[in-house]
Formats: structure tokens, C-alpha cells, sequence
């Protein structure tokens, strides 16, 4: 088992928020470097894609996704 910390997150809808122009999936990326990351996404996944909110909502985003696994839980 690998030892690196690991990092439960939940609610981070407010990375989305345009005033703060932030890269929500990059910086989860970013941060899986060094840690274990388990994240809530707050959107849908569909196919090799992660979407968060409407195509015309501000908030808008849809990311192709790498290397990630994704659990589904319904």
C-alpha cells in the first residue's frame, strides 16, 4: 500500500466560480501528485468526460479525463 496522505473532498463547487479563475480538475490534478485525492465531483460523468453545470451557465466546464478513476456511487 502506498503511504502518501490521502485527501477526502467534498462540496467544491466554489473552485468553480469564474471571479476566481481557477482550473478545477488541474489543480485536483496538481495535488494527486503528492497526495491521495478522493473528490465529490459536484457535476456528471459522461463517457471520458467530466462536466460541471449547463453548457451556458457561467460556471460552464467539461474536462476530458486522463488518468483518473472514477467511482460511481448512486
Amino acid at each position: 500500500m502506498n503511504s502518501r496522505e490521502s485527501l477526502l473532498l467534498d462540496h467544491i463547487e466554489i473552485l468553480f466560480e469564474p471571479q476566481l479563475k481557477l482550473l478545477p480538475i488541474q489543480i485536483l490534478r496538481r495535488a494527486s501528485r503528492t497526495t491521495q485525492i478522493v473528490a465529490n465531483w459536484p457535476g456528471s460523468i459522461e463517457n471520458e468526460f467530466a462536466i460541471y453545470a449547463q453548457r451556458n451557465h457561467p460556471e460552464f466546464m467539461e474536462v476530458r479525463l486522463d488518468s483518473e478513476i472514477i467511482f460511481k456511487i448512486e
